[in-house]
């Protein structure tokens, strides 16, 4: 799939409560970071996240969702999530433009 699909079908994404529910799903996670295991709900909500954020057409919907606010406690722990965490929050502009 070309990028210029993957774009148009992130911003169709943001127009729908998946952004929101992504959000939500990783800050109100139940379980502690470290037993979140692959396909967990809230590493799959990571994912999602981490493909949004890649694109100016969805940035928008992150933000407006609070991902800025909710990836900030873990974007400094170690591991993929943190690695993530601060990706996103790279994107989004929250962190200076050296991030991972």
């Amino acid at each position: 799939i070309s990028n210029s699909v993957i774009d148009e079908l992130c911003t169709l994404i943001s127009h729908t409560e998946i952004p929101r529910l992504a959000v939500l799903f990783v800050r109100d996670s139940p379980n502690p970071t470290v037993k979140w295991t692959k396909n967990s709900l809230e590493d799959i909500s990571l994912g999602i996240m981490c493909n949004l954020a890649q694109f100016t057409s969805s940035r928008e919907a992150l933000r407006r969702a609070g991902a800025v606010q909710s990836l900030e406690t873990i974007e400094g722990l170690p591991g993929i999530h943190g690695y993530r965490a601060r990706a996103i929050r790279c994107s989004l502009g929250a962190l200076p433009m050296q991030c991972p």
